[in-house]
């Protein structure tokens, strides 16, 4: 079959079939280097999030904190606390810090309770002066989910995946 006027391609079907025999190499490779990029890369991704005050993974504004700052930022110690683990075939991150629930999923303080049926006052660690609710009966953590696997999670999921694959085909390590 001639060409079209103007411009051609021709492809060879030996470049694809070795194309092919690259991926199908690729493919049986171990994945715990991916799986161990994955981890890290959303780990990074839940850090990065913590650090500018959101968005959610869903990619919903948190709502304001009460005080300077961003919200769950007052110490530190949430993002210090995310860690990234993988097997060939997983890969995970997270905290293990008690308060960490109540910040993704929001809820209620249920043993913070005004020892007077006027007020509720408390001083959070760090604060010079202590909060004083009138006429609240009890304190509500509203959710700040900054775990999940949204927009940012899938594009540097898809960037280390592409690289894994790159180097695979290529015979190289992913490191």
């Amino acid at each position: 079959m001639p060409p079209p006027q103007g411009v051609s391609i021709e492809i060879d079907a030996r470049e694809v079939e070795q194309l092919f025999e690259r991926i199908r190499r690729a493919g049986r490779r171990p994945t715990d280097e991916l799986m161990h990029a994955l981890a890290a890369a959303g780990a990074s991704e839940t850090e990065g999030r913590i650090d500018t005050g959101g968005p959610g993974p869903d990619g919903r504004a948190w709502k304001p904190v009460n005080r300077p700052g961003r919200p769950l930022q007052l110490h530190g110690h949430l993002k210090d606390s995310i860690t990234d683990s993988h097997t060939a075939r997983t890969a995970a991150w997270g905290t293990n810090l008690v308060y960490a629930r109540m910040h993704q999923l929001g809820g209620v303080l249920k043993d913070v309770r005004p020892r007077n049926k006027q007020a509720l006052a408390f001083t959070p660690r760090g604060a010079r002066r202590p909060i004083v609710r009138r006429r609240v009966k009890r304190i509500e953590i509203p959710a700040r989910p900054y775990l999940g696997f949204g927009r940012r999670e899938r594009q540097a999921a898809g960037a280390v995946i592409e690289r894994w694959l790159d180097r695979a085909m290529e015979g190289r390590s992913a490191r």
